[in-house]
C-alpha cells in the first residue's frame, strides 16, 4: 500500500496542524500518523528509510486527485449522493458549509464538515419505513458523518473539495454582493421615505 492510499483526511489533518521547529521531529510525527505507529517505533527506523519515506510523502503530487470527483461516497457504510455545487445546495446546507467554515484558518481543518454536509445519504426501505413511522421526525446526524468522512482516502475527496472551495468563494462573492446591492436598496428606500416625513409616495 503506498502512502497516499493510507493517507486518510483525518490523517492529512493531524499531519497539516503539526507544529514542530525540527524537521526531524515533524518527519517522525507525520511518519508516525501515516503509519499508525508510535514515534519511539519510527525512531528505530533505518535513516535512509526514514529519509526515503518522508522524500516520497513530500513528492505526493495532490493536483493529479484534482480531477477526481466522484458523485458518489460510501461513508460509515452509507451511500451518499455529494452534491459539490453551491448552486445546487439547498440554502440550509450552504449555511451549514459557511457555519463550518467560519473561524477556521486552514480549509484542511474542515475537510471533514464540509463533505459531510455536501454528502446526503440515499435513503434505504429502512430509512423509508422508520419516517413514516415517526411522521419525519428523524434528524440527519451531519456530525457523525463528519467523524466518518475522517476515515476516507484523501485522494477520493480532494478534487471534490477543492472544486467545491473554488466555486464557494465565487459564489459567495457573488451572494456577498447581491445581498450588499439589495442591503443599499433598503437604506434608499428608508431614507427616502424619512425625507418625506415618513409618508409613502
Amino acid at each position: 500500500m503506498t502512502i497516499i492510499d493510507k493517507l486518510t483526511i483525518g490523517k492529512y489533518q493531524t499531519i497539516a496542524n503539526i507544529e514542530d521547529d525540527n524537521e526531524v521531529t515533524k518527519g517522525l510525527k507525520i511518519i508516525s500518523t501515516i503509519e499508525g505507529l508510535q514515534i519511539d517505533e519510527v525512531r528505530k527506523w533505518d535513516i535512509v528509510d526514514f529519509k526515503k519515506y518522508l522524500n516520497d510523502y513530500a513528492a505526493i503530487d495532490f493536483s493529479k486527485f484534482e480531477k477526481k470527483r466522484p458523485k458518489v461516497l460510501i461513508i460509515g457504510g452509507v451511500r451518499c449522493k455529494l452534491i459539490a455545487d453551491p448552486s445546487k445546495m439547498s440554502s440550509g446546507q450552504f449555511i451549514d458549509v459557511c457555519e463550518a467554515m467560519k473561524g477556521e484558518g486552514n480549509p484542511v481543518n474542515y475537510i471533514h464538515k464540509v463533505i459531510a454536509i455536501m454528502a446526503k445519504p440515499e435513503p434505504t426501505f429502512a430509512d423509508k419505513v422508520l419516517k413514516k413511522v415517526f411522521r419525519g421526525q428523524i434528524k440527519d446526524d451531519v456530525f457523525a458523518r463528519a467523524e466518518q468522512v475522517k476515515e476516507l482516502p484523501l485522494k477520493e475527496v480532494w478534487g471534490v473539495f477543492i472544486f467545491f472551495l473554488n466555486l464557494y468563494w465565487r459564489y459567495l462573492k457573488i451572494t456577498e454582493d447581491y445581498l450588499e446591492a439589495e442591503m443599499n436598496k433598503t437604506v434608499k428606500q428608508v431614507n427616502n421615505l424619512l425625507s418625506r416625513n415618513g409618508r409613502g409616495s
